[in-house]
């Protein structure tokens, strides 16, 4: 899975905007989190994985994010 490069590679407002639509964003963060978990399998991406992608049915954990990704151009727990 290369998903996680193909986000990487989007420009940061869309990557933003992907993040603060609920029912995209907790598939983006799925996607991008599992990608990231099975190239790496450091405990931080697990426990993202396990936070932003299974307990993300409610929105907020995505907004954090989203707010994380357009200050640090990163996303949280996420290596």
């Amino acid at each position: 899975m290369e998903f996680d490069k193909w986000f990487a590679s989007q420009e940061k407002i869309v990557r933003v905007i992907l993040l603060i639509i609920p029912l995209v964003s907790w598939v983006i963060e799925i996607l991008v989190r599992l990608s990231a978990t099975l190239k790496k399998g450091t405990v931080t991406n697990i426990v993202g994985l396990i936070i932003f992608g299974f307990v993300n049915f409610i929105v907020a954990p995505s907004i954090i994010d989203a707010i994380y990704l357009a200050i640090t151009d990163h996303q949280l727990l996420l290596e």
